[in-house]
Formats: structure tokens, sequence, C-alpha cells
């Protein structure tokens, strides 16, 4: 019976001690306000590539290269189709070319071989497959035709890649 006795007490306190202690507490926190924001989420999408037209161009190392050409002329390479002009003096196409040479904008001849050749024409575009490396002048190097031989009566020369200016032998024999 001790423990009957005991309980009533033991009840007893323990609520006047939550009585007690439920007085001191302070207030709940008010309720957090919630806002509620539209968010949309998109694909980015890139521009559109650079339009051009697909050309294969010969360097001046006889390797052929595949790039566009926009119908402003710019020079596109690459999967993004960047513009030449935008890469450089970073990337450029490999090969030394006669534009800008002195010998080239001067006119001056050519010798090759104990043949002199004169620049005739106006430049051209020609394809590696049509041209073969025979020779070089200032470590631009010289072009003739694939089935041409030697003594050749017609050489080429990179003046910018995919563009090749003619150069024909002078008549008759060179001294030296």
């Amino acid at each position: 019976m001790k423990t009957t006795r005991l309980l009533p007490v033991a009840v007893a306190v323990v609520g006047l001690a939550a009585a007690g202690c439920s007085q001191n507490q302070p207030p709940p926190p008010p309720q957090p306000v919630v806002q509620v924001d539209t968010v949309t989420v998109t694909r980015e999408v890139p521009p559109p590539l650079p339009q051009g037209n697909p050309t294969t161009i010969c360097l001046a190392n006889g390797q052929s290269v595949d790039i566009r050409v926009s119908a402003q002329g710019d020079t596109l390479i690459g999967p993004q189709r960047a513009k030449l002009q935008d890469l450089r003096p970073v990337l450029g196409f490999q090969g030394n070319y006669a534009a800008g040479t002195s010998w080239f904008v001067g006119d001056e001849a050519i010798r090759m071989n104990r043949r002199q050749y004169h620049k005739f024409g106006t430049p051209v575009a020609k394809r590696c497959g049509d041209l073969k490396i025979v020779g070089a002048n200032n470590g631009v190097n010289l072009f003739a035709d694939a089935d041409a031989t030697a003594p050749f009566s017609i050489v080429y020369v990179p003046v910018s890649p995919g563009i090749f200016q003619s150069y024909q032998a002078q008549v008759g024999r060179v001294r030296g």
C-alpha cells in the first residue's frame, strides 16, 4: 500500500512542477511566412553556327584541309566554325606563303635548277591532288603540276592557303 500512497503524491509533484514551468516559458516563435517564387528552368540554346560553303584548300606544305567560306569571304574553321581572322596570330595555316615577301611583291624572278621563272597571270585556286612539291624559293615551297616532269615549264607559288601564283620558265637558258 505504500506504493499506492506514493503514487498520487508523485503525480501531484510532477504536475505542480510542470505547471510551474509552463508559466516561465517564452511564447512559441511565430510561424514562418512562406513565400512562393516561380522558377522557370530553361535549356540554354547555343547560337546557330555561321553559315559557309564547305571547300578543301591546299596548304603550302602540300596537305589539304577542309574549311568553310562565308558569303563575306571569311574562312571558318573547326566544329564551331570560328573565323580564322579572330584566331590570329595564335592560329594560322601551316606552311610559308609568298604574300607580303619582298621578292613576291617586287615581282622578282625565281631560280630553280638553273632556270629562271617569271610571274605571269593572276593567282588562282589549286587542289593539292593536282600538284607536287618540286623545290623551294626563300623558304616557300614551289609546286608543279602532278604529272609534269623536269625541267618544268611552269611552277606555282603558294600565295595564301589554297591560292597559287603561276611562274613561267624563261625561254632560253639562264647562265649561272
